[in-house]
């Protein structure tokens, strides 16, 4: 996921570093590799990156951290239906509802996916 422009050396934008180990953790997560740390929806959201001269142009990244709140909101939705598949009867907390808790109701998160999307296309 890295190929980000960067800035001009006069400039600041955010920290090379800090994006690409967040965007490698979150690739990680979206191919489903074993051991990936879990990503939420809110882990998305609510990422700081440092700024430095010389680094990753804001908007680029920015743009893409919108395009991943969908992707990750996806991947959650598909590892909740597994997982409510995989325990029948006995119905766990899923992914769909942490993400509900924090934003909301499930149909309110989808909404707001929605639009984020719709505006950016």
């Amino acid at each position: 996921m890295r190929g980000f422009p960067i800035v001009a050396w006069y400039q600041i934008g955010y920290d090379k570093r800090e994006v690409d180990v967040f965007m490698e953790r979150v690739r990680q997560w979206l191919d489903g590799e074993e051991g990936a740390q879990r990503v939420s929806v809110a882990d998305v959201l609510t990422v700081l990156f440092s700024t430095r001269f010389r680094g990753y142009e804001r908007g680029a990244v920015d743009r893409k951290i919108d395009r991943l709140v969908k992707e990750v909101y996806e991947r959650e939705i598909d590892v909740a239906s597994r997982d409510d598949t995989d325990a029948g009867e006995a119905r766990t907390e899923t992914a769909l509802d942490q993400v509900a808790s924090e934003f909301g109701t499930a149909g309110a998160v989808d909404e707001i996916l929605r639009a984020m999307t719709e505006n950016k296309e």
